[in-house]
């Protein structure tokens, strides 16, 4: 399990390499999902997670997304439930999206898709810690404004999320090209976590 197992070996991993520094959760599309699943239920016995940090990280449910958005998710679950049972995983490689990845995580994937619904028992806050910064990206067609806010609404109100807009030279950070030159949403999380550049 995602949450139990791996979530659980980072924050060890963490601790053990780094034990005088504040941990934070920085999760981007999916792994936001899982970051904030990990806050809303297991938050409280984590004290020393102090961040939560959501970059282009949304509801991707049906109502949130543009029309294309939402006709490409629409078929993008179709294809997770028919392929997973024959295959044992969904094989985004072979689509060129979101590589190979386990067929109950997906399932649960398109479940949020279809009905709004985060896996677990729908969990929503308000929780107490950790802080949350929620980032939307200029241009970001899978994670639009909307849907980064709808994710981050489930912590708790007061969670209004922040968008970083083109660059100097006009381009627009996406889903993805933000990691192409990470500066400004470096800065832009160093500014929440720690108060400065």
């Amino acid at each position: 399990d995602l949450l139990d197992d791996e979530l659980e070996c980072l924050l060890a991993q963490a601790r053990q390499r780094l034990p005088q520094a504040p941990l934070a959760w920085l999760g981007h599309s999916l792994g936001g999902h899982l970051a904030v699943l990990h806050a809303l239920l297991r938050g409280n016995a984590t004290p020393d997670l102090q961040h939560l940090l959501l970059v282009a990280s949304g509801s991707p449910h049906l109502p949130l997304l543009a029309r294309r958005e939402a006709r490409g998710a629409r078929f993008l679950t179709a294809m997770i439930n028919v392929s997973t049972p024959l295959l044992g995983a969904f094989r985004g490689d072979w689509l060129g999206f979101g590589g190979r990845q386990g067929s109950r995580l997906m399932r649960e994937w398109a479940r949020l898709v279809r009905a709004g619904t985060l896996p677990l028992g729908d969990p929503r806050g308000p929780i107490d810690r950790p802080s949350v910064a929620a980032f939307t990206m200029a241009g970001d067609h899978y994670a639009p404004k909307a849907s980064v806010q709808a994710l981050a609404d489930r912590l708790g109100q007061g969670h209004a999320a922040e968008t970083i807009g083109p660059d100097e030279e006009g381009r627009l950070p996406g889903h993805f090209d933000w990691m192409k030159r990470p500066e400004r949403i470096a800065r832009a999380l160093a500014l929440r976590v720690c108060g400065s550049d």
